[in-house]
């Protein structure tokens, strides 16, 4: 979008883009939290826990731009769940730039690397989400 531009248009501003990755590492959660809802809550039924269905970012622990991007640009985000502890639930994004124009080679190597945490709430209230209770590798190989 032309608003996402920073001064030096048509390069795509940082923070815009960071936005854009943080919303794909919520969107990777809320999939999980789906995906998983069966055995999440079985687990609280039988251990007398509740049942987290929300996530808020808490940090980004490390964010790497290795080169620009430019208006028009098609940007493909690549999403991993890749830790669980008590409340916390670490996401890794990388992405990768797709020129519009078909002459220019598609980028291999990422564009961009994200990794946050995010922080489970029960209300407005954080909580234990259990994951960690239910995780394995057939779990984890899907996210």
């Amino acid at each position: 979008m032309p608003e996402h531009t920073n001064y030096r248009s048509p390069l795509i501003f940082g923070g815009a883009f960071m936005a854009k990755m943080d919303l794909a590492a919520a969107e990777r959660i809320a999939l999980f939290f789906r995906a998983t809802y069966k055995e999440r809550k079985q687990y609280a039924e039988q251990n007398g826990t509740s049942l987290v269905d929300n996530a808020v970012t808490h940090t980004i622990d490390k964010c790497i731009f290795y080169a620009p991007s430019f208006l028009g640009d098609i940007i493909q985000l690549e999403t991993k769940i890749f830790k669980a502890q008590r409340r916390h639930i670490w996401v890794h994004v990388r992405a990768f730039r797709v020129p519009r124009n078909p002459e220019e080679p598609v980028q291999t190597n990422p564009l961009a690397e994200m990794t946050l945490s995010f922080v489970t709430q029960q209300g407005e209230v954080y909580a234990a989400h259990n994951i960690d209770k239910i995780w394995n590798d057939e779990i984890l190989e899907c996210f």
